[in-house]
Protein backbone atom coordinates (compact mmCIF):
# COMPACT_ATOMS: atom_id res chain seq x y z
CA UNK A 1 0.00 0.00 0.00
CA UNK A 2 1.41 3.84 -1.56
CA UNK A 3 -0.08 6.79 0.28
CA UNK A 4 0.94 10.33 -1.02
CA UNK A 5 -0.07 13.28 1.14
CA UNK A 6 -0.25 16.62 0.08
CA UNK A 7 0.82 19.86 1.81
CA UNK A 8 -1.87 22.46 1.24
CA UNK A 9 -1.18 24.68 4.46
CA UNK A 10 0.03 27.30 1.98
CA UNK A 11 -2.94 27.43 -0.39
CA UNK A 12 -5.59 27.18 2.52
CA UNK A 13 -3.57 30.08 4.27
CA UNK A 14 -4.14 31.87 1.13
CA UNK A 15 -8.02 31.23 0.63
CA UNK A 16 -8.19 32.23 3.78
CA UNK A 17 -6.59 35.11 3.67
CA UNK A 18 -8.68 35.83 0.79
CA UNK A 19 -11.41 34.98 2.35
CA UNK A 20 -10.87 37.58 5.09
CA UNK A 21 -9.59 40.49 2.14
CA UNK A 22 -13.34 39.87 0.33
CA UNK A 23 -15.20 40.06 3.83
CA UNK A 24 -13.51 43.32 4.92
CA UNK A 25 -14.21 44.64 1.34
CA UNK A 26 -17.65 44.00 2.23
CA UNK A 27 -18.04 45.15 5.09
CA UNK A 28 -16.78 48.63 4.01
CA UNK A 29 -18.56 48.47 1.04
CA UNK A 30 -22.27 47.94 3.14
CA UNK A 31 -21.42 50.17 5.87
CA UNK A 32 -19.47 53.23 4.60
CA UNK A 33 -21.66 56.50 4.26
CA UNK A 34 -20.40 57.53 0.88
CA UNK A 35 -23.05 56.22 -1.95
CA UNK A 36 -20.57 53.41 -3.12
CA UNK A 37 -21.19 50.80 -6.68
CA UNK A 38 -19.51 48.37 -8.20
CA UNK A 39 -19.81 48.69 -12.09
CA UNK A 40 -19.35 45.88 -14.56
CA UNK A 41 -16.85 47.92 -17.08
CA UNK A 42 -17.96 46.71 -20.27
CA UNK A 43 -21.82 46.71 -20.18
CA UNK A 44 -21.62 49.52 -17.48
CA UNK A 45 -24.22 47.26 -15.72
CA UNK A 46 -24.89 47.98 -11.70
CA UNK A 47 -23.26 44.77 -10.17
CA UNK A 48 -23.81 46.06 -6.10
CA UNK A 49 -24.36 49.33 -4.75
CA UNK A 50 -24.38 50.22 -0.95
CA UNK A 51 -27.75 51.60 1.32
CA UNK A 52 -25.71 55.19 0.77
CA UNK A 53 -25.55 54.42 -3.18
CA UNK A 54 -29.48 53.39 -2.88
CA UNK A 55 -30.54 56.25 -0.44
CA UNK A 56 -28.77 59.26 -2.54
CA UNK A 57 -30.14 57.51 -6.07
CA UNK A 58 -33.93 56.91 -3.81
CA UNK A 59 -34.53 53.44 -5.44
CA UNK A 60 -34.25 50.08 -3.33
CA UNK A 61 -30.83 48.13 -3.88
CA UNK A 62 -32.32 45.34 -5.88
CA UNK A 63 -33.81 47.91 -8.41
CA UNK A 64 -30.68 50.13 -8.45
CA UNK A 65 -28.48 46.74 -9.25
CA UNK A 66 -31.10 45.78 -11.81
CA UNK A 67 -30.38 48.95 -13.87
CA UNK A 68 -27.10 50.01 -15.74
CA UNK A 69 -24.86 53.41 -14.66
CA UNK A 70 -26.15 54.89 -18.25
CA UNK A 71 -30.02 55.04 -16.63
CA UNK A 72 -28.30 57.50 -14.00
CA UNK A 73 -25.56 59.21 -16.12
CA UNK A 74 -26.94 62.21 -18.44
CA UNK A 75 -24.14 62.18 -20.59
CA UNK A 76 -24.16 60.10 -24.16
CA UNK A 77 -23.90 56.41 -23.82
CA UNK A 78 -20.83 57.14 -26.11
CA UNK A 79 -19.26 59.35 -23.79
CA UNK A 80 -20.25 57.37 -20.29
CA UNK A 81 -18.72 54.34 -22.27
CA UNK A 82 -15.81 55.90 -22.70
CA UNK A 83 -14.90 57.13 -19.42
CA UNK A 84 -15.54 53.56 -18.28
CA UNK A 85 -12.96 52.53 -20.41
CA UNK A 86 -10.45 55.55 -18.81
CA UNK A 87 -11.33 54.16 -15.25
CA UNK A 88 -10.50 50.33 -16.49
CA UNK A 89 -7.55 51.38 -18.19
CA UNK A 90 -6.53 53.70 -15.41
CA UNK A 91 -6.12 56.54 -17.63
CA UNK A 92 -7.93 58.70 -15.49
CA UNK A 93 -10.03 57.76 -12.12
CA UNK A 94 -12.29 61.64 -11.36
CA UNK A 95 -15.33 62.27 -13.52
CA UNK A 96 -17.56 64.94 -13.05
CA UNK A 97 -20.93 63.67 -14.18
CA UNK A 98 -25.08 64.78 -13.74
CA UNK A 99 -26.80 61.68 -12.61
CA UNK A 100 -30.43 61.58 -12.16
CA UNK A 101 -32.38 60.76 -9.33
CA UNK A 102 -35.50 58.59 -8.71
CA UNK A 103 -36.87 61.81 -8.13
CA UNK A 104 -36.17 63.05 -11.58
CA UNK A 105 -33.57 65.34 -10.15
CA UNK A 106 -30.10 66.05 -11.43
CA UNK A 107 -27.45 66.36 -9.74
CA UNK A 108 -24.08 67.00 -10.41
CA UNK A 109 -21.51 64.25 -8.65
CA UNK A 110 -17.79 63.84 -8.71
CA UNK A 111 -16.53 59.96 -9.31
CA UNK A 112 -13.56 58.35 -8.18
CA UNK A 113 -13.80 55.12 -10.02
CA UNK A 114 -11.19 52.35 -9.68
CA UNK A 115 -11.01 49.13 -11.32
CA UNK A 116 -10.91 45.92 -8.79
CA UNK A 117 -10.79 42.36 -8.62
CA UNK A 118 -13.33 40.92 -6.05
CA UNK A 119 -14.33 37.01 -6.64
CA UNK A 120 -12.48 36.54 -9.67
CA UNK A 121 -13.92 39.28 -11.89
CA UNK A 122 -12.67 42.73 -12.56
CA UNK A 123 -15.35 45.42 -11.70
CA UNK A 124 -15.33 49.41 -11.49
CA UNK A 125 -14.87 50.28 -7.52
CA UNK A 126 -16.58 53.89 -7.62
CA UNK A 127 -17.73 55.99 -4.92
CA UNK A 128 -19.78 59.13 -5.61
CA UNK A 129 -19.67 62.40 -4.24
CA UNK A 130 -22.63 64.69 -4.50
CA UNK A 131 -20.96 68.50 -5.71
CA UNK A 132 -24.05 70.09 -6.42
CA UNK A 133 -24.34 73.25 -3.99
CA UNK A 134 -20.47 73.90 -4.39
CA UNK A 135 -21.11 73.75 -8.34
CA UNK A 136 -24.00 76.02 -7.64
CA UNK A 137 -21.83 78.47 -5.24
CA UNK A 138 -19.08 78.41 -7.75
CA UNK A 139 -21.32 79.49 -10.31
CA UNK A 140 -23.11 82.23 -8.06
CA UNK A 141 -19.65 83.46 -6.91
CA UNK A 142 -18.51 83.71 -10.67
CA UNK A 143 -21.52 85.42 -11.45
CA UNK A 144 -21.02 88.05 -8.48
CA UNK A 145 -17.49 88.54 -9.39
CA UNK A 146 -18.67 89.72 -13.33
CA UNK A 147 -20.93 91.84 -11.85
CA UNK A 148 -18.83 93.40 -9.64
CA UNK A 149 -16.48 93.77 -12.26
CA UNK A 150 -19.13 95.61 -14.47
CA UNK A 151 -19.83 98.04 -11.72
CA UNK A 152 -16.31 99.11 -10.71
CA UNK A 153 -15.22 99.32 -14.63
CA UNK A 154 -17.45 102.30 -14.79
CA UNK A 155 -16.04 103.67 -11.97
CA UNK A 156 -13.63 106.43 -12.15
CA UNK A 157 -12.01 105.88 -8.67
CA UNK A 158 -9.31 103.17 -8.37
CA UNK A 159 -10.40 100.31 -6.73
CA UNK A 160 -8.91 96.96 -6.54
CA UNK A 161 -8.89 93.67 -4.10
CA UNK A 162 -5.88 91.71 -2.60
CA UNK A 163 -5.65 88.10 -1.28
CA UNK A 164 -5.55 87.79 2.82
CA UNK A 165 -1.48 87.74 1.71
CA UNK A 166 -1.52 91.16 0.06
CA UNK A 167 -1.46 89.65 -3.68
CA UNK A 168 -3.31 91.98 -5.94
CA UNK A 169 -6.16 89.74 -7.26
CA UNK A 170 -8.54 92.49 -9.03
CA UNK A 171 -7.97 96.13 -10.48
CA UNK A 172 -9.96 98.36 -12.36
CA UNK A 173 -9.08 100.29 -15.19
CA UNK A 174 -9.24 103.76 -13.11
CA UNK A 175 -7.10 101.64 -10.95
CA UNK A 176 -4.11 100.73 -13.16
CA UNK A 177 -4.39 103.75 -15.21
CA UNK A 178 -3.38 105.65 -11.90
CA UNK A 179 -0.21 103.78 -11.43
CA UNK A 180 0.90 103.49 -15.01
CA UNK A 181 -0.66 100.46 -16.07
CA UNK A 182 -3.03 98.61 -18.59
Amino acid sequence: RVEVYTDITDRKTAEQALRKSESRFRTLLEEHSAPMLLIEPETGSIVDANASAADFYGYDADVLTSKSIQDLNQLSAEEVAARRADAESKSQNRFIFPHRLKSGETRTVEVHSTPITTQGTQLLFSIIHDITERRDMEKELRRREEQLRSITENISDGIYRSSPDEVLVYANQAFAEMFGYE
